[in-house]
């Protein structure tokens, strides 16, 4: 997604380049969007910096609010740099998506129309074989717990507060994987807390011990792959921190209705004062919970039928393999 000077580098050797967009398809129709905009019809990016608009872009079935298009794509500081990236992606030959068309549809039939590289929608892409990725062995612990749970029944300080908050007020069983963000200044990975007790409401782990679990680290694929969490069908709870997970939430609440929104306009940007940061109260994760765990529910009857897509995309003849053989035949055709 970044490298798109290899496609410079390939020209000189006289080989095909295609683009491997590990994104999702609406990210890559947005921001291709905004560069067709700044290019070829003199429109700045900023001028999309505006929270209370909501723009109407071919490829969505919604309009989409000023509040959730990706911030660094609209820093005046970042975003000719960014679309300087998106424009190269033209030149490819073309565009491998990490999607399946029973989840973008309207989107990858706008990408398919001839204005851009051929797109190939080879996902969904997962490891789900792979063993504990630290060797710790603390995998099969979590998953120990996990087992002990009903079928389908998992799901800076002051937050972690109201989140606690949340969680016990609702009444629903939980795994929280709560880790201690690095110091501020530092990019590193998060690291365990070895007394989370410290940062939660007091009591929180006595009045919650058999319904909730306080982990660190997780082995996630195998825990929402497990039959307690519902690949089975995990909705989601849409709450956004950064990059383009905003237009995620989005596309995963109001166009697909997978989720509950908690706070879809959330934005912490890298950086970012911690004065400066929204709380989000447990009133609002409470209420996204509720919603999410509500039996019978929309969004958790809809993302069982397309975690059951997801897996013929897959299979074989499957869409995953259709989109692979169609990009094989080109990079043949290519090499010709």
């Amino acid at each position: 997604m970044f490298c798109t000077t290899f496609i410079d580098v390939a020209d000189e050797f006289g080989l095909p380049s295609y683009i491997f967009y590990t994104s999702g398809a609406g990210c890559l129709n947005l921001t291709l969007h905004l560069q067709n905009l700044r290019d070829n019809h003199n429109t700045p990016v900023t001028d999309f910096n505006n929270p209370e608009a909501n723009w109407n872009i071919e490829g969505f079935k919604n309009s989409i609010p000023g509040k959730i298009l990706p911030r660094p794509v609209l820093n005046p500081f970042l975003c000719d740099g960014f679309l300087d990236f998106v424009k190269r992606y033209r030149d490819a030959k073309g565009i491998l998506i990490n999607t399946f068309p029973d989840l973008e549809t309207t989107t990858i039939e706008h990408l398919s129309k001839g204005e851009t590289p051929p797109v190939y929608p080879v996902g969904p892409i997962l490891e789900l074989k792979r063993e504990d990725a630290t060797g710790e062995g603390r995998g099969s612990e979590i998953l120990t717990w996990l087992n002990e749970q009903p079928p389908s029944g998992c799901f800076n300080e002051t937050q972690v507060k109201e989140i606690a908050t949340a969680l016990e007020n609702s009444g629903f069983r939980f795994l929280w994987s709560l880790r201690r963000p690095p110091p501020r200044g530092v990019v590193s990975f998060p690291l365990d807390y070895e007394n989370p007790a410290e940062i939660l409401p007091e009591g929180f782990l006595e009045r919650t011990a058999g319904v909730g679990k306080i982990i660190g680290w997780a082995p996630q694929a195998a825990i929402l792959a497990h039959p307690a969490s519902l690949w089975f069908g995990v909705p989601i709870a849409a709450w956004p921190i950064d990059g383009e997970q905003q237009l995620n939430a989005f596309q995963m609440v109001v166009e697909w209705g997978l989720g509950v929104d908690v706070k879809m306009e959330y934005s912490k940007e890298f950086g970012m004062a911690e004065e400066d940061v929204i709380v989000v109260g447990s009133e609002e994760i409470e209420k996204g919970i509720k919603g999410l765990m509500a039996e019978g529910s929309e969004a958790r009857e809809k993302v069982k039928k397309l975690s059951d897509r997801s897996r013929d995309a897959l299979a074989e003849g499957g869409s995953a393999e259709v989109a692979l053989n169609r990009f094989i035949a080109d990079v043949i055709k290519n090499l010709g």
